[in-house]
């Protein structure tokens, strides 16, 4: 085949430099997909394990505002013990149990709701920091994530 003196192709350094430039481009590439895969099981793992903390701290909250009696940390396997009396005679004693990494609410005895999984139990804590008022540490592990938080409630009722 014959060239026309107008028909003139690309030249060795026009196609180093392109092939270059193509190779840059999909080094960068290859490293954001590599970063994005790794990095999103790493998300849901947070995700969860921060639902998880927060899921328990709303409960223990809830139960802490309407007890009447408060028992941090009354036994082995048990966060904490609430009573209280309802107006129309009945007694309820809400117990936080740890069942491996499970946080299960059990109410008058019965078998436990669970209402967190993926707690560590030797970072969770429930403990007094003033008169009515307590501190609830709370850490949830998925995978390679950790995630804690603190919370302070206060009792509404008073004890007195």
């Amino acid at each position: 085949m014959k060239l026309m003196g107008n028909d003139r192709g690309f030249t060795l350094i026009e196609v180093l430099i392109a092939t270059g430039i193509l190779g840059a481009i999909m080094g960068v590439m290859s490293m954001t997909i590599v970063t994005i895969v790794k990095i999103s099981p790493l998300n849901n793992d947070w995700a969860v394990a921060l639902q998880q903390v927060q899921n328990a701290g709303h409960w223990i909250s809830r139960d802490v505002q309407m007890a009447q009696i408060v028992s941090p940390q009354p036994g082995a396997g048990v966060l904490v013990t609430f009573e209280w009396e309802d107006g129309e005679g009945s007694a309820y004693e809400v117990d936080y149990v740890f069942s491996g990494d499970r946080l299960e609410r059990q109410v008058n005895g019965s078998s436990g709701m669970v209402i967190a999984r993926h707690i560590v139990e030797g970072h969770t804590s429930f403990t007094p920091e003033a008169d009515n008022v307590y501190r609830l540490t709370i850490e949830a592990s998925r995978g390679e994530v950790e995630v804690g938080r603190s919370y302070v409630v206060n009792q509404r009722i008073d004890t007195e």
